[in-house]
């Protein structure tokens, strides 16, 4: 009796196995068919350095940047410098290197000859110079006037968010400004004034200008990409990767790219992806594989130390039938929670999914939203992107829109 009920288990268990086999396969290819995309357009940057000064109001220019960049397989740091005009601040940036192109996303763009020079060490002072678009020499001198330190560290609001796509900046440590800093533009001169509002004279005095010590920055951009996959792997297995293209609309401009997405790790059925693309920056995506596709857990930008993360709850799973209400959170600066909200889903009569993302925090942020279109198929995924100001006129794609890499 034992020995025909343990031959009659044997049977049942085989027959179990060689059913699912066939659903199994069957999983498995759709989800070969359909790699977990990201499911936001952004650009991460990450600064070693960055100075800025806000010239008096009188001065033409609104503000100067400098942005420093550490690539180790040259010998000099890279720098991007960034003249904003105040009437209708439009931002030019002078690149010390081509190189830099595709981390920049606003504005106009040139590649110039930047000098640099550091005068002093004690208390630490720098010079840039250049010539602009206009052929006027520029003149910089940044001078530190506190330590570094963790002051001010954090999240920091952006001015004129309306005017920008949104952007999230992360400040890991910061000094300000000392007396002696100016800029020189052609024949006029604004040296920094006393930051009335941080300064506590006789004992400290600031000046209208900060040093940033690592500096995290992401750009949520508004744009139309379609993804295809050229190749799919032959197996969901560490090391397996889809060859991708793209067609990317910015601003009235089409643009060619392609890219990859490899497994890198697998822990049950959570599976995490290296995504790479020639227009935006790399990125880490942690899926679980479902029967009903990929469902997206996270979304990683950077490193550990300097990086950003956005998790997703219970996670997005991009098919019509798979959609459903999320919460979001952003997490910068060595994981660090800075911001969370919801995205709420319909579908249209065209097929397309809409999400419409909302802030609850931080507080300068809920008067953002980020409304997508999103339509997949085998091998397909298409993503229309905005930014809306609440009360503003809802964006077109026709208007001038900034693209994240290579123009």
């Amino acid at each position: 009796m034992k020995s025909y009920r343990m031959t009659l288990a044997i049977v049942v268990l085989l027959t179990l196995l060689s059913s699912s086999a066939p659903a199994f396969q069957s999983q498995e290819k759709a989800l070969m068919e359909a790699p977990p995309l990201p499911p936001l357009l952004t650009q991460f940057e990450y600064w070693s350095q960055q100075y800025v000064q806000w010239p008096a109001a009188t001065f033409p220019v609104w503000s100067i940047e400098v942005s420093v960049f550490v690539d180790h397989d040259k010998k000099d740091p890279l720098y991007d410098v960034v003249l904003e005009d105040r009437k209708g601040h439009k931002r030019t940036h002078y690149l010390s290197d081509a190189v830099l192109i595709p981390k920049i996303h606003e504005g106009e763009i040139h590649v110039t000859k930047i000098n640099v020079k550091k005068l002093s060490e004690e208390p630490m002072t720098f010079e840039f110079s250049f010539v602009d678009d206009q052929n006027r020499p520029v003149f910089w001198r940044f001078v530190q006037g506190s330590e570094v330190s963790d002051r001010g560290s954090g999240l920091t609001q952006i001015a004129r968010q309306d005017k920008r796509p949104l952007m999230l900046m992360y400040r890991e440590q910061g000094a300000v400004a000392g007396q002696g800093t100016a800029l020189q533009v052609g024949q006029e001169v604004s040296e920094a004034e006393v930051w009335k509002e941080i300064s506590m004279p006789p004992f400290f005095v600031a000046y209208r200008g900060a040093l940033t010590v690592g500096s995290e920055i992401v750009v949520i951009l508004y744009g139309d990409v379609d993804w295809h996959v050229d190749q799919p792997p032959t197996s969901l297995a560490v090391g397996q990767k889809w060859k991708l293209s793209s067609k990317e609309h910015w601003g009235g401009k089409v643009e060619d790219h392609g890219g990859s997405l490899e497994i890198t790790k697998i822990s049950g059925n959570n599976y995490t992806f290296q995504f790479r693309a020639d227009s935006f920056a790399s990125s880490e995506i942690v899926a679980e594989a479902t029967a009903g596709g990929w469902r997206v857990l996270s979304l990683a930008h950077g490193t550990a130390e300097h990086g950003f993360v956005i998790a997703f709850t219970p996670g997005i799973i991009t098919r019509a039938d798979g959609m459903s209400n999320q919460n979001f959170e952003l997490r910068m600066g060595r994981n660090k929670r800075v911001g969370e909200g919801t995205i709420t889903t319909s579908k249209n009569d065209n097929g397309e999914l809409e999400w419409t993302w909302r802030f609850k925090s931080p507080n300068w942020a809920k008067g953002r939203s980020i409304t997508q279109k999103i339509k997949t198929g085998i091998g397909t995924m298409h993503i229309d992107e905005r930014i809306d100001v609440e009360g503003a006129p809802k964006q077109s794609r026709l208007l001038p829109i900034p693209a994240p890499g290579n123009r």
